[in-house]
């Protein structure tokens, strides 16, 4: 007979047996769910989503600082003539006068794409200064001006103007001052064939001289020709006798002169301020007669740009001066310049 003793041993082997069994049933079923979920999830996560991720939401809304309105440039130009290139960048200036004359093609490409990698706006001059295109007997020569510009036929200049690297191009500098020219005027005729010559090799680019708007009167100026005039403040212009060019004993009357005759002249504006010689009896400006003159021609929305006259390390690099810089500069980003152009 079977024992009592052997029945028990094989039913509690045999419980044993059942136990594991279930165990391993439930381990391989928890397994398969898990399996199935991971599945599911991957499916899912592989499906074309019609919501947009957050950080593409925020690519596609319109920024606070969009650009500013077409034909006007956000904060204001300024700077001084002749600043080296190698200041570019590195102080308050975001403007300056280039004089690309002394450099070859490829040079002056390079010097405007370093403006252009500071975000500096250049106004330049391809022919130099007045004594390079003057006649034997010193009157204006305008054979000799067209040779000075052919020397940059080759410069891609309608690239930097539409990057608003480059403002625009100065070609004569005072041309109603007989003393620079042996006695005899440039005529409004001359500046004109000069402004229409650069015009048919760089179309887009903005072409000015250097003088009086009310100098310019009768010019008959167009797209074709002329774009602007670039006009200088000293305190010598200020005055009440009346007089073509006399506009106030302010400086406030003066921009308000200017502005008027450049636009009744169809002209665009280019500001610029004698900071060296420029002040009463042929001083150089004080620090507060610099940030009041800068900050006011900084905020006239008609012009272009404000370039000063002319850099000088010992004038500029005094500590006030540069005081008085930073808040013109301060004063330029609140304001937005006009293309130079009517």
């Amino acid at each position: 007979m079977i024992s009592i003793t052997y029945v028990q041993k094989m039913t509690s082997k045999k419980s044993f047996f059942i136990t594991i069994s279930a165990c391993l049933v439930l381990l391989v079923t928890l397994f398969l769910i898990w399996e199935s979920l991971i599945k599911v999830n991957r499916d899912q996560s592989n499906q074309p989503s019609d919501k947009i991720p957050a950080s593409n939401e925020a690519a596609n809304t319109l920024s606070p600082s969009a650009p500013a309105t077409a034909g006007t440039q956000s904060g204001f130009p300024f700077g001084p003539y002749h600043l080296p290139p190698a200041n570019y960048g590195s102080g308050v200036y975001t403007g300056a006068f280039l004089d690309l004359s002394k450099y070859s093609v490829t040079d002056a490409t390079a010097v405007l794409d370093t403006a252009k990698s500071k975000n500096m706006k250049v106004l330049i001059t391809l022919a130099g200064g007045g004594s390079k295109f003057k006649s034997v007997s010193g009157n204006y020569s305008s054979s000799s001006f067209q040779q000075a510009i052919d020397r940059y036929r080759s410069l891609d200049l309608n690239k930097y103007v539409q990057d608003e690297t480059v403002l625009g191009i100065l070609i004569l500098d005072e041309p109603q001052d007989q003393n620079n020219w042996n006695g005899k005027t440039v005529t409004l005729t001359e500046i004109k064939q000069a402004a229409a010559y650069v015009k048919s090799i760089w179309p887009t680019l903005p072409v000015g001289v250097g003088s009086n708007p009310s100098f310019l009167k009768g010019g008959n100026w167009t797209a074709a020709d002329l774009d602007f005039v670039s006009t200088p403040f000293t305190e010598k212009r200020l005055c009440t006798s009346a007089r073509p060019g006399c506009y106030g004993a302010n400086i406030g009357d003066w921009i308000k002169g200017v502005v008027a005759d450049a636009k009744a002249d169809n002209l665009g504006l280019m500001l610029s301020l004698n900071v060296l010689n420029g002040g009463r009896g042929g001083t150089n400006l004080s620090a507060g007669s610099l940030e009041n003159y800068g900050k006011l021609l900084v905020g006239e929305s008609y012009a272009c740009g404000l370039i000063m006259w002319k850099w000088d390390p010992a004038y500029f690099d005094q500590q006030e001066i540069q005081l008085g810089l930073k808040n013109i500069a301060d004063a330029a980003k609140n304001n937005s310049s006009l293309p130079c152009k009517p």
